[in-house]
């Protein structure tokens, strides 16, 4: 194992492992840490379930991001996010199986922006 495994499989763009420069993804990075194309990968960025899914973490993360209404509204504020995660929460238990593992770890440890940007770049 190299220093530069311990860094998540990064490497400066210097040959340095875990520098601050420019990182680039090593090319000799094991096949399970890459995005394969997979049968449920392909259903996902056909499936309105999944653009659905994609709507309301948007919806949830301009809640989060709306300290106007925050400020002004408190109680509407977290009412909204309430809906929000509950919309989630729903479209969740509806999701096809088998759910990406990745995605399945997003929703589940509610990192919604990496779950979002994952199901983005499905399509």
């Amino acid at each position: 194992m190299t220093i530069a495994d311990l860094h998540g499989g990064l490497v400066g763009t210097d040959g340095a492992a875990g520098g601050l420069d420019e990182l680039a993804p090593r090319a000799d990075r094991s096949p399970w840490t890459k995005r394969q194309a997979s049968s449920t990968f392909a259903a996902m960025a056909d499936s309105p379930l999944f653009a659905e899914l994609a709507a309301a973490l948007r919806e949830r993360i301009a809640v989060i991001a709306d300290r106007d209404l925050y400020a002004r509204d408190p109680a509407l504020h977290l009412e909204k996010l309430r809906a929000a995660s509950e919309r989630i929460a729903s479209l969740q238990t509806q999701l096809p199986s088998p759910v990406d593992p990745h995605l399945a770890h997003y929703l589940d440890r509610c990192s919604y922006e990496k779950a979002l940007a994952f199901l983005e770049g499905a399509h």
